[in-house]
């Protein structure tokens, strides 16, 4: 077998696809290495352990009339709503994602949340945010690729 540069590799999806042995040595610590070990799980099926935490950077949201949430990069967010708002139908769903919004309240309280089609809740019930000033609710969602399932934590103080 010669060897192949992991590009060649892209429209395969194992080895036998691909009919090549990547082999690549890779010494020491750092991202080249954390990055061959991924490749080497996905291509053998082992399973991997983190040894530190994992996370995504909060973003924050534009607050306006109408909210947008674009999940490709934003799949933790916050918004601290300043007036009544409509959260839209968030972009770039993926079939089992995970995502999770931190909704705000301003000094002034009392700001209510309406949202797309694609949100869904338990019971079919839209959850009430929390109306005191400067309140904190978590909504959290599971994505079947076309709609998102939320729960709804309400009342941090």
């Amino acid at each position: 077998m010669a060897n192949t540069r992991i590009s060649d590799l892209t429209a395969a999806t194992s080895l036998a696809d691909a009919d090549v042995m990547p082999v690549v040595q890779v010494s020491g610590s750092g991202p080249v290495k954390a990055a061959m070990s991924l490749i080497k799980s996905y291509f053998w099926g082992t399973v991997g352990q983190f040894t530190a935490q994992q996370n995504f950077s909060a973003a924050a949201l534009v607050d306006g009339a109408t909210i947008s949430w674009n999940l490709n990069t934003q799949q933790v967010a916050s918004v601290t709503l300043a007036g009544n708002r409509t959260l839209s139908n968030p972009t770039n769903l993926v079939n089992g994602g995970t995502y999770a919004l931190i909704v705000k309240q301003d000094a002034t309280g009392n700001r209510t949340l309406s949202y797309g089609s694609t949100f869904k809740w338990m019971g079919g019930s839209t959850p009430a945010l929390s109306a005191t000033a400067n309140a904190v609710d978590i909504l959290v969602f599971i994505s079947d690729g076309t709609n998102l399932y939320g729960v709804a934590n309400l009342g941090f103080a």
